[in-house]
């Protein structure tokens, strides 16, 4: 299965376009659901840790087709990530915050799709 690269970036588009303060609901929802993760970011660093993120998304998307870009980078991302006292079990939080309220069903199905092809392709550098 391929990944859909132009519904990608489509969804992505219209998450941000849409809604500006997607990043600040992420860590909002992030926050309270689980907010032992709070003392993982410092006081007051909200506005540089969203652009840190929103950069992030940005990034992936212009490399989505590069899988080694992808292993490289989410790779040291993700060890740079441990430094910062974050476990296994706390992507999955993260991953709860993100599919907690869905932008549209026109989305969800190939959303889940092209999130097991991502995963592949990144764990099989």
């Amino acid at each position: 299965m391929s990944l859909n690269v132009p519904l990608l970036r489509e969804s992505f588009e219209l998450v941000a376009t849409a809604n500006p303060q997607f990043i600040a609901r992420f860590y909002e929802i992030l926050f309270d659901r689980y907010p032992q993760t709070r003392g993982m970011f410092s006081p007051g660093g909200a506005a540089r840790q969203a652009e840190m993120l929103t950069g992030a998304l940005v990034a992936v998307l212009d490399h989505i087709e590069d899988a080694p870009w992808l292993t490289d980078t989410l790779g040291a991302l993700g060890a740079k990530h441990v430094g910062y006292g974050v476990t296994p079990p706390t992507p999955l939080t993260a991953a709860t915050a993100r599919r907690h309220r869905p932008l549209s069903s026109r989305f969800a199905a190939p959303y889940r799709r092209n999130r097991s092809t991502l995963r592949r392709r990144t764990s099989s550098g």
